[in-house]
């Protein structure tokens, strides 16, 4: 296993993450790319040549998780907003060629809220993938509806999976009907 060291002026700090994470599928491994789906980005630094990999979550836990199963030694850093409504976000960032370009590999990019395409996962990893995934931008809803020409009401509990990207969607929900057998679904639009 390789570490990443960071310069910091005349001194040497070693930050280690395990840069072969990516590289072989595993449980682990489709659990954090999902969960980077959902809540990771690429970054760069076109100028330095700096490559970065980076998870922000409201939930410090989660990001924690991932620290831990990347074996990474970063620290968790704090990202307040300008807006007070808006909650302490927590991040990770990685200083990682390797890793950014293993993840631009299995088709993530720069910028990827809209364009996300849905990659292309063994069968046997789509659901720690989609575990992953809805631990950042998944939810759970539950209640009662009104059935037209009944009288009493139906209990319903619904799974949601949220992207900027219809496409993403469409194929997360073929796959999962595929692969874990799940019936039926559907797929809301908000332009907003």
């Amino acid at each position: 296993m390789e570490s990443h060291e960071v310069l910091v002026g005349k001194k040497k700090n070693v930050k280690y993450v395990n840069e072969q994470f990516f590289k072989k599928w595993s449980a682990s491994m489709a659990y954090v790319m999902g969960y980077f789906a959902a809540d990771g980005c690429l970054t760069e630094n076109v100028a330095r040549r700096n490559k970065y990999i980076e998870f922000v979550s409201i939930d410090k836990e989660m990001i924690e998780k991932v620290k831990e199963l990347l074996d990474a030694k970063h620290k968790v850093g704090i990202k307040k907003h300008k807006n007070p409504i808006w909650k302490t976000a927590y991040r990770i960032q990685i200083g990682s060629k390797e890793i950014f370009q293993d993840l631009s590999k299995l088709g993530f990019t720069t910028k990827k809220s809209l364009t996300i395409n849905f990659p292309n996962v063994p069968g046997k990893y789509l659901a720690h993938f989609a575990r992953g995934y809805f631990d950042g931008d998944g939810n759970i809803s539950y209640g009662y509806y009104n059935v037209k020409d009944r009288k009493n009401k139906k209990f319903y509990i619904m799974v949601r999976f949220t992207s900027g990207n219809i496409d993403f969607l469409e194929k997360l929900s073929k796959n999962l009907q595929h692969f874990a057998n799940i019936i039926g679904g559907s797929i809301f639009h908000n332009s907003n």
